[in-house]
């Protein structure tokens, strides 16, 4: 785990270690306090439901938060200042499955809903009120541009929001309160075409 103060540039510093060893297709959700990251520990043949935390005032290692519900890599992460969302991803196949944790309170996940669609490494973004998942891949020749979205607050079934501009799997995903950002990823077929393309969306 690396970082850095993001008002100065200069180079990341170390600030611990996952608990679990190395880990492929982490990713994260954040309050103002606490991170909590989903860690897919011995790539798509190990475990990819494993949860922990850090205390982003204290540089320390990984603290056990608990656990998704099912073993699926390569999901989709967004939240706000309450809640942690983790979206997607597969094994044995792709799933349209919705999870949450509530960032403050360590414990295992809960079922939020369902995705419109099934699919993986999708893109995440966030404002305080909605939850917004963007790109996929489908399968090994095939991704998508839908653009799912959910309240937060309320569990339930994702709702379609649009389509970015292009079909792409693994899109990069920024935000602030207003606006999402998608940029870059690559379409599986032909040849893992990549771009540079960056998409936004006004969130509300």
């Amino acid at each position: 785990i690396a970082f850095t103060h993001i008002q100065s540039s200069g180079t990341f510093q170390d600030f611990g270690d996952l608990i679990g060893g190395d880990a492929g297709e982490t990713r994260g959700v954040g309050s103002s306090t606490r991170g909590v990251f989903f860690t897919n520990h011995g790539g798509s043949s190990g475990e990819a439901e494993d949860l922990e935390f850090i205390t982003f005032a204290n540089q320390s290692n990984g603290t056990d938060f608990g656990d998704l519900p099912s073993d699926h890599p390569m999901r989709g992460s967004a939240g706000n200042e309450t809640r942690g969302i983790f979206a997607g991803g597969y094994k044995p196949s792709n799933v349209n499955e919705i999870d949450f944790v509530t960032i403050a309170t360590t414990g295992n996940a809960s079922d939020f809903g369902d995705l419109t669609r099934t699919g993986k490494e999708m893109g995440g973004v966030a404002s305080n009120t909605r939850g917004v998942f963007a790109g996929a891949r489908i399968n090994p020749s095939t991704a998508s541009n839908v653009i799912d979205f959910v309240t937060i607050a309320s569990a339930g079934n994702a709702i379609d929001f649009g389509d970015l501009t292009q079909i792409v799997a693994s899109p990069a995903s920024m935000t602030d309160s207003v606006r999402g950002l998608f940029a870059g990823g690559y379409t599986p077929s032909p040849s893992f075409s990549r771009f540079n393309s960056i998409d936004f969306i006004n969130i509300a």
